[in-house]
């Protein structure tokens, strides 16, 4: 008799409260968007081209030129929207304000960011960065050789 009183007491309260547990998922995981970032990656670009350019696009490109030692780029957005900037070993730091996103049917999604007149976009494939100047040129950086 002890022995079911006890099984009430103890065990069936404890098997209750796990399926309770199990229930509910897994209580420890937090929100997937406060796992220190919504982006995190790496770049490395071998080669360079400038073209002016205007409302159109770009035109009258120069030569294509490779790059040596390469370009390193290293992007971060946080989870609250706050963007890391390293350019090959300078760091640029942007509220959520001060850049912006956007979409090429050609390369895919990117990033830009915003100095003054100047803008840089950095691609989410890596294969292609651009700094258009205010100057009316703009330098697009490859990964690999674009054609």
């Amino acid at each position: 008799m002890m022995k079911v009183k006890l099984f009430k007491t103890l065990v069936c309260p404890l098997a209750l409260l796990t399926l309770l547990l199990v229930g509910c998922g897994d209580l420890t995981a937090g929100d997937p968007a406060a796992n220190g970032y919504q982006f995190n990656k790496s770049f490395y670009y071998y080669y360079s081209e400038t073209c002016r350019y205007d409302a159109i696009g770009a035109y009258d490109c120069g030569r294509l030129e490779s790059i040596s030692p390469s370009f390193k780029v290293r992007l971060r957005i946080d989870s609250d929207d706050f963007a890391t900037l390293n350019l090959d070993g300078t760091y640029y730091y942007y509220m959520p304000s001060e850049y912006g996103r956007g979409y090429d049917d050609d390369f895919g999604g990117y990033y830009s960011f915003y100095e003054d007149e100047d803008r840089l976009d950095v691609y989410k494939s890596g294969e292609l960065m651009a700094y258009w100047g205010d100057n009316g040129y703009v330098t697009f950086y490859y990964y690999d050789l674009p054609y």
